[in-house]
């Protein structure tokens, strides 16, 4: 993948480009628009992930192939010349044709270097991730959903978990590589549900306007964090999420509100704080101390 040397505008069918992001532009809960595209030759449809055949371009996609025409000699330059008798010279580097079928299926993204969890649902199957961008993919076993995924994976106790075992790099990051992702435990319990159900209102919130809803989101955040130490910790029992079950159903911004606001859930947080574990884990790393 490289940027075209071309200038001006470039015309190339929708159905041959797809948005591209790179590992340091994803954000918590939302990929943004990085406004890069890249040219994506592969019928996953039909072929799982093959490159399409030049004559195929050609005849069903002839902007992308004036395109592909265009930089023949720029991409046939890749990698010090390497695609030079390369038949399919205008395929993407260093992409696995295995890996090619998994861009396009529902997946969570994450930061591979970062100094908090950044774990985002790319429900639309549209987004390619380099440099330093990872899929997180669940197994046709696994009967949870990518909201819950990415809420518990951006829960303060996973993002601890990763920092205490993870490399730490320059400017407080640390590496969020597969060997610290693969093995995180992702229970399932009576939190799952109220979980998955705050993790698409706070995808609802980012989609409307991060910066308008901070505040909101910043209250449904740390609920997860703490519906997600009452259901790993045996310590707890199920009290926080019977305080905000009578919010079930509610907007996204009167949801926030009324919990922020409720004096049982900040007598049962306040309680929750005082275990040890919590307090490890609140006082340890990066993030400053949720709620």
């Amino acid at each position: 993948i490289a940027e075209s040397e071309i200038e001006g505008e470039i015309e190339i069918e929708k159905e041959m480009v797809k948005p591209l992001i790179k590992g340091k532009e994803i954000k918590r809960w939302k990929i943004p628009d990085s406004g890069k595209i890249v040219v994506y030759p592969y019928d996953v449809e039909e072929d799982g992930g093959k490159v399409m055949d030049k004559k195929e371009i050609e005849e069903n996609y002839p902007l992308a192939w004036n395109y592909f025409k265009a930089t023949e000699s720029e991409l046939k330059s890749r990698e010090g010349g390497k695609w030079q008798d390369v038949e399919d010279w205008h395929a993407l580097t260093r992409v696995r044709s295995d890996n090619i079928e998994k861009f396009n299926q529902e997946k969570a993204v994450i930061a591979g270097l970062a100094n908090q969890s950044k774990v985002a649902y790319d429900e639309g199957r549209d987004y390619i991730f380099v440099a330093g961008g990872y899929g997180l993919s669940l197994k046709d076993s696994a009967d949870i959903s990518y909201p819950y995924l990415v809420s518990v994976v951006n829960s303060r106790l996973l993002e601890w978990m990763v920092q205490e075992t993870s490399s730490e790099f320059s400017g407080d990051s640390y590496s969020y590589g597969e060997k610290y992702i693969e093995d995180l435990p992702i229970p399932t319990g009576s939190q799952e549900t109220a979980i998955t159900e705050l993790s698409n209102d706070i995808i609802e919130l980012v989609n409307n306007s991060r910066e308008e809803n901070s505040e909101e989101i910043g209250v449904l955040e740390n609920t997860i964090d703490f519906l997600t130490y009452e259901m790993y910790f045996d310590e707890f029992s199920d009290k926080l999420l019977q305080e905000i079950s009578e919010y079930k159903g509610l907007e996204p911004k009167e949801k926030a509100t009324a919990i922020e606001g409720s004096s049982k859930v900040e007598k049962v947080v306040r309680e929750m704080k005082d275990e040890k574990k919590v307090q490890m884990v609140e006082n340890g790393k990066i993030r400053s101390d949720t709620w």
